[in-house]
């Protein structure tokens, strides 16, 4: 993701424009070397591959996860994610407080976005998700076995 959608003029636009973003290596102990691949085209991966070694969080400021994606994901995948969860914030808050209906919104939305969905790997986050609005401190770092079940492993 880091060679191909996060460098993507517009992934790169949205994600400034609209969010905070942090970078945690679950991995740290692993390292890449720069350049691997130089001189062979790049292409994204395949939509959910690498369940277990990527996770977008999109979280609110008081840190109550509004939305999470596993895998890696091409520009427009991502795209369609970060456009939900900032179009999915700006139903649950209002200023800086939730709605006072902000669990009924989150729930419906995530649930309509399951339905909608014909991705096997994305149903199930978003049904996991549409159960309870939790914080990031609450979920992580099970949110990675929350989603991933026992596909999740260092």
């Amino acid at each position: 993701m880091r060679t191909v959608t996060f460098s993507d003029a517009s992934v790169a636009k949205l994600l400034n424009d609209s969010f905070v973003c942090a970078w945690i290596n679950k991995r740290p102990r692993q390292k890449f070397t720069d350049g691997l691949y130089a001189g062979k085209p790049l292409k994204a991966l395949a939509n959910g591959t690498a369940p277990d070694n990527v996770t977008s969080v999109f979280a609110a400021w008081d840190g109550t996860v509004i939305h999470a994606m596993s895998g890696s994901l091409d520009v427009d995948a991502f795209k369609e994610t970060l456009t939900f969860a900032r179009d999915l914030h700006d139903k649950v808050y209002e200023g800086v407080g939730r709605k006072p209906d902000a669990e009924k919104i989150y729930a419906e939305a995530h649930c309509k976005a399951a339905n909608n969905s014909t991705d096997c790997l994305v149903r199930k986050i978003h049904f996991r998700l549409a159960k309870e609005l939790r914080s990031i401190r609450e979920w992580y770092p099970t949110i990675f076995e929350m989603l991933f079940g026992d596909d999740c492993h260092d």
